[in-house]
């Protein structure tokens, strides 16, 4: 059973993320409104007025804004000398003077994603401060929509899911290579180029910086590191306990921290959620409640994408019910080895993963014991004066 959450509710964090302590059982939507927009690179959204714009961020020219959130605004700018143009993610000068905590994730979000250098994720070019006080990121502008506005558009069909996901999980695998775990994989967060169809993973704001790992280890993270590694980044701000992320796409050691600590197998769970949407429309897990959310996600088995869609080869099934498996040993090692099977079965071959079969019926069978009983009963009746009259009397009627 799912543990008990706390009374209080968690404050939700962009796109509906939740952090801090387990949440109380009450209707939430899993997927509120940002309160930072969640594709802050996105060159497809339409451009919006509020308060005004700063003019210049260092050398950037603001030319409008993006989106906006509850703690900050995304603006579209451009290098001058350059003439590329970029995504800025501005904060509210209020959350940088009242939210240490909010602030200083904002700033590992940078930090994190400057260590990485991967066509499929989204480049970090600069940060900064504006004269009142304002933190800024300047990020590439990526100009396509986001999978979760694809995914409202039309459904993916099995191989286009598929090849994209195995992308993603190349990025994925590229960072847990350099020790960060995402913690907020899910649609909104993948960008697809509206020129090439590639996808590209942003949003590193929920990152976990952990030990430097290589591809082949089988993703065992330290527990709560505290220590700073090689490259100083900070590798959680967080405490034995919380919950982090967003609920439809948590792994159950996310929502229950006592099955064991967050790992590269995390980030695998996640994925699997998001190709199981990618191929039916939905996620696994849905319901009414966050509290619901999380049970289901602790203690039931999901649908078989088969069931809802029933053009998804046997062979994707078992890869996606591979990454929702409830312990992360039944998963995939790695977000490089679901890429791997992926890719074996865009090339035609057979993946690692066995095709789900639905468990049998069990024929009941007679217990021996229960079969002596009846014939010892029945014998005494017969061997009964009354029952053998009724039973000549029977016979000559």
């Amino acid at each position: 059973m799912a543990p008990r959450p706390s009374a209080a509710p968690s404050p939700q964090g962009p796109s509906g993320r939740l952090i801090g302590k387990p949440v109380a059982a009450r209707a939430a939507d899993p997927q509120a409104t940002a309160t930072l927009p969640a594709t802050p690179t996105t060159g497809e959204r339409r451009e919006t007025r509020g308060p005004a714009l700063p003019r210049r961020l260092g050398v950037y020219e603001v030319c409008g804004e993006l989106a906006r959130g509850g703690m900050g605004v995304v603006l579209r700018a451009r290098h001058p000398k350059l003439g590329r143009d970029v995504a800025i993610k501005l904060l509210r000068p209020d959350a940088c003077e009242e939210d240490d905590v909010a602030r200083e994730r904002f700033l590992r979000e940078a930090r994190a994603t400057a260590r990485l250098r991967h066509p499929g994720i989204v480049a970090i070019h600069d940060i900064g401060t504006d004269a009142s006080g304002r933190d800024y990121l300047v990020m590439d502008l990526v100009r396509g929509p986001d999978l979760k506005t694809l995914l409202a558009r039309e459904p993916l069909g099995p191989r286009r899911a598929a090849a994209l996901l195995q992308k993603v999980c190349e990025a994925v695998a590229h960072a847990h290579e350099h020790g960060i775990l995402h913690r907020d994989l899910k649609p909104a967060n993948v960008l697809v180029d509206e020129r090439s169809g590639e996808p590209l993973l942003t949003d590193f704001g929920l990152a976990k910086t952990v030990g430097r790992q290589t591809a082949t280890d089988s993703g065992r993270f330290a527990r709560g590191a505290a220590a700073r590694d090689a490259s100083g980044v900070e590798p959680s701000l967080t405490q034995d306990g919380d919950v982090m992320g967003t609920p439809l796409y948590m792994a159950p050691e996310q929502v229950d921290p006592a099955r064991g600590p967050v790992s590269p197998k995390t980030d695998v769970w996640a994925l699997g959620v998001v190709l199981y949407e990618c191929l039916t429309g939905r996620t696994p897990f849905a319901r009414e409640t966050v509290w619901d959310i999380f049970r289901a996600i602790l203690d039931e088995h999901p649908e078989p994408p088969r069931s809802l869609c029933p053009e998804v080869p046997e062979e994707l099934e078992a890869i996606v019910l591979r990454c929702l498996e409830k312990h992360p040993l039944g998963r995939y090692r790695s977000a490089r080895a679901l890429a791997k099977d992926l890719e074996r079965f865009l090339a035609g071959g057979q993946p690692l993963a066995q095709p789900h079969r639905a468990p049998r019926p069990r024929r009941r069978r007679g217990s021996p014991l229960l079969l002596l009983a009846l014939l010892a009963t029945l014998g005494v009746l017969l061997a009964s004066p009354s029952a053998r009259a009724r039973l000549r009397r029977a016979a000559r009627a």
